[in-house]
């Protein structure tokens, strides 16, 4: 096979790539991207089965092999056939794409699928996790194995690698619980896709990716899934697609990387925009995701601190650490975000709390507890919660945040809801919710 090098165009466009097997000369084709200043999505299609996929924003190789175990994560065994490559850019100067033939040294016989599923503890607890987490499949820094290890320092016991456009294929073995996941990244919104490997771009074309009509179809097509909707204030990254059903909402990201500079704000107007959904009594519970891209020793400019995986916890309460009950138990509410410790509001009696703070200080900031019924703070507390309300008969919730004493929000319990057959649905669509917040 002769070596093909192509200068990309921006935007949308497609190649045609015809392989004879019996041509080739080594037992995989390495296609490397090359350039400055750019972000790619590209997808390599047998038919209308996806083959192979890269997402990446620097310098990056990655092989399809004879053998599957030689191929690189992201890609199916190389077979003879036309292949269609589809691909979508933003850039700023030159983007080369190069494939030729090569022999990939790659073994990934000791990975396993990432579909794969076992029980990794029997005990029913509260589990700790990350549902936002990036390697340099995407624009992350970590390698898999390197997510791992310092999800293990952290304390967890699960994350789900959610790489922009790209379902990983493969991991590496580990006793953590590793949930399958993607993040749909559009100019119209960012989507965390769970407990599937199935690629979106299967059904829907690349080409209309940054259109929000694009994106209204793809969670149309999804209803059904687990997904949430990532740092939908975020300046740059919000959620734009303004006739979204907010019946459809289930899950949504209140602390999305607290050490970036604009996630105090976006954080904030998540949580009003989360207590706004409650009133209206829709069932949707917060998430947090650290949408880890660094090494664990770097921070954001402005920053007084580093990004972490795991910062924040996302804490499930499972009946064992498995896929199937980590799911059952995010569709039941069971559920607490921290930057660190669990926060727990045990529900003791019909209308009776208690909840108490496992560390009193964070980053040397003293920590309280606010109480929020209705969407209003019923009362703070120092340490230690106790107390019995007195609920009428219409439609109520109660949840908690906990914040540090300069009023950062360190993390929030889902809501336990009342009477929600009497709540009432004032607003329909994400762009009435916009102009709330």
């Amino acid at each position: 096979m002769k070596n093909i090098t192509k200068n990309l165009k921006d935007g949308y466009n497609e190649l045609i790539l015809r392989i004879n097997l019996e041509d080739l000369k080594e037992n995989s084709l390495k296609l490397s991207i090359k350039g400055e200043d750019f972000f790619i999505t590209l997808f390599v299609y047998a038919e209308d089965e996806i083959v192979g996929s890269i997402t990446t924003n620097r310098d990056t190789e990655r092989y399809m092999s004879k053998n599957i175990l030689k191929s690189s994560n992201g890609f199916k065994a190389l077979k003879s056939g036309d292949y269609k490559i589809a691909y979508i850019l933003h850039k700023k100067s030159d983007v080369i794409l190069k494939i030729e033939e090569k022999n990939s040294d790659l073994n990934s016989k000791d990975e396993i699928s990432i579909t794969e599923d076992e029980v990794k503890c029997e005990e029913e607890k509260w589990y700790a996790g990350d549902f936002h987490t990036h390697t340099f499949y995407s624009d992350g820094k970590l390698s898999r194995e390197e997510n791992i290890k310092i999800a293990k320092d952290r304390g967890l016991s699960f994350f789900a690698p959610t790489d922009h456009n790209f379902n990983h294929s493969k991991f590496p073995k580990s006793d953590l619980l590793i949930i399958e996941g993607t993040e749909i990244t559009s100019k119209f919104g960012h989507i965390n896709l769970f407990f599937t490997n199935e690629s979106i771009f299967s059904k829907f074309s690349v080409k209309g990716l940054n259109t929000e009509d694009w994106l209204k179809e793809v969670l149309k097509n999804i209803k059904g899934e687990i997904y949430s909707i990532n740092h939908p204030f975020m300046e740059t990254f919000e959620f734009l697609v303004s006739d979204y059903n907010l019946s459809d909402l289930k899950f949504m990201e209140i602390i999305n990387d607290p050490t970036y500079l604009t996630s105090i704000d976006a954080m904030e107007k998540a949580l009003l925009a989360w207590d706004i959904l409650l009133k209206n009594g829709y069932v949707v519970y917060g998430i947090g995701g650290s949408d880890s891209h660094l090494y664990p020793y770097e921070k954001y400019e402005n920053s007084n601190y580093p990004s972490l995986l795991g910062d924040p916890k996302t804490f499930i309460f499972a009946k064992n650490l498995s896929k199937d009950e980590i799911k059952k138990a995010m569709l039941q509410g069971k559920i607490s975000v921290s930057r660190e410790k669990l926060i727990e509001l045990k529900k003791i009696g019909k209308y009776e709390f208690t909840m108490k703070l496992e560390e009193n200080t964070f980053h040397n900031k003293k920590i309280h507890i606010e109480l929020i019924v209705d969407g209003e703070i019923y009362e703070t507390y120092e340490d230690n919660l106790h107390v019995k309300l007195k609920l009428d008969k219409n439609y109520h919730y109660v949840r908690a945040n906990v914040r540090c004493e300069d009023g950062e929000l360190y993390g929030f319990t889902n809501p336990y809801f009342y009477n929600l057959e009497k709540s009432v649905k004032k607003i329909k669509r994400w762009k009435e919710l916009q102009k709330l917040v």
